[in-house]
């Protein structure tokens, strides 16, 4: 039987048994009898894709993408399929659609394997700890598969990431991330030095979200220019201000990673503004507090978004 992959057809499939609001991707079908266990869908993220073994605490090969995400599970039950012949139908419709192979991935038997149970962990992450299960914690870990691909387009780069389990001799799980590779729209909100001040003086803080990372980094990326020329303009504008800056994240991980991350992001905007745009060094303190301050939910993406932030604060 083979798997129905329409890389060039706009539409979706969508069963009644499937979970409520979801639907097949688009541009890739599911294997027939297969239900959706769970969907989720974000407008604009980041994605680390893995490409090889997980070494320590990073994977050998990987690559950061940012685009449309599409995360979907589906579970193929009451069957005799193998995981083995509905991991080849996925890889045959791929292959037939074009798509280059970046990484295929067996468990052989160890957690670190690729599609190994700490593997999929780290490399399933920021899914519900259940859903993550369902293809870590059970089954046969010799017929785990992986597969990450790539099909090239004009209007953005598609990549898959394939992970299928066999969790008992009668149930197979498949779950599927497809990355649409677009440019972040940026410009759309403009901060300056008069909308911080104003702010300051009203709530005594001021968050901003034009200061990047990558994901677990402290590094400041170069989009953040903007945002770190307006705070520098506040504080050559009022010479007798002083400010805490205070970094924030979301939930996700452990809580002394992220309140030492967190600090670490504050640190290196306190480091940027007074190495590379003159403000004296007493007039800056930076802190880390983690997840402890939300603004938001964290059982959202939205939320999450929201909670990673760079406050300002004035000191008294």
């Amino acid at each position: 039987m083979r798997l129905v992959l329409s890389v060039l057809m706009l539409w979706s499939l969508v069963f009644a048994s499937d979970k409520d609001g979801c639907k097949d991707h688009p541009l890739i079908t599911r294997y027939p009898g297969s239900e959706i266990t769970y969907c989720e869908t974000q407008q604009y993220d980041e994605y680390k894709l893995a490409l090889g073994k997980w070494v320590t605490d990073k994977f050998a090969k990987e690559l950061d993408l940012g685009g449309h995400i599409t995360r979907i599970q589906y579970v193929l039950a009451s069957t005799k399929v193998s995981s083995i012949e509905v991991f080849k139908n996925y890889t045959d419709a791929l292959a037939e659609a074009k798509f280059e192979t970046l990484a295929l991935g067996k468990a052989e038997g160890g957690p670190i394997d690729m599609a190994g149970h700490t593997w999929l962990i780290k490399a399933l992450k920021n899914l519900p700890n259940a859903v993550q299960g369902e293809l870590g914690n059970h089954g046969f870990p010799d017929r785990r598969r992986y597969l990450a691909a790539k099909y090239a387009r004009a209007e953005g780069d598609v990549y898959v990431a394939l992970h299928v389990t066999q969790r008992s001799e009668s149930e197979v799980r498949v779950h599927l991330d497809v990355i649409e590779v677009e440019p972040v729209k940026s410009g759309l909100v403009k901060v300056d030095a008069a909308y911080l001040k104003s702010e300051i003086e009203r709530t005594g803080r001021v968050a901003l979200y034009g200061i990047y990372f990558d994901t677990d980094k402290s590094e400041i990326k170069p989009e953040s220019a903007d945002a770190m020329k307006a705070i520098a303009e506040l504080l050559k504008q009022n010479s007798s201000w002083k400010l805490y800056v205070v970094g924030h994240t979301d939930m996700t991980g452990a809580l002394d990673h992220n309140m030492q991350l967190s600090e670490s992001r504050a640190k290196s905007v306190v480091a940027e503004l007074t190495g590379k745009q003159g403000i004296a060094a007493d007039r800056l303190s930076g802190y880390g507090v983690g997840p402890l301050s939300p603004v938001a939910t964290n059982s959202s993406d939205e939320g999450k978004a929201k909670n990673r932030r760079v406050e300002l604060v004035k000191r008294l």
